[in-house]
């Protein structure tokens, strides 16, 4: 009788411990979770600031392409020249 009140103390000790352990797992996961999407928050935004931020360098690449319209380098001829004519009566479509 003895032997087996002992066996159930230890048992109800050792299934104490382990739902304190998994209680614990759980706490600590849920905190990792917690720190990755705080991470991933403050990287959106920081990207999103980036994005937003239109000082120092980005103006010159607008003086630049404003340039080229005006001036009409960014149309240039050669690049209609370059394309491949079309095939005539939809050949190429393997009909």
């Amino acid at each position: 009788m003895r032997i087996s009140f002992q066996l159930c103390v230890e048992q109800g000790a050792h299934k104490e411990n382990v739902k304190i352990r998994e209680t614990e797992e759980k706490a600590e996961r849920a905190r990792q979770a917690r720190e990755k999407q705080d991470r991933e928050r403050a990287e959106r935004m920081a990207h999103k600031r980036a994005l937003v931020d239109m000082n120092g360098a980005e103006e010159g690449v607008m003086d630049s392409l404003l340039e080229a319209l005006q001036t009409g380098s960014a149309f240039t001829r050669e690049q209609r020249r370059k394309r491949a004519p079309r095939a005539a009566g939809g050949l190429s479509r393997g009909l």
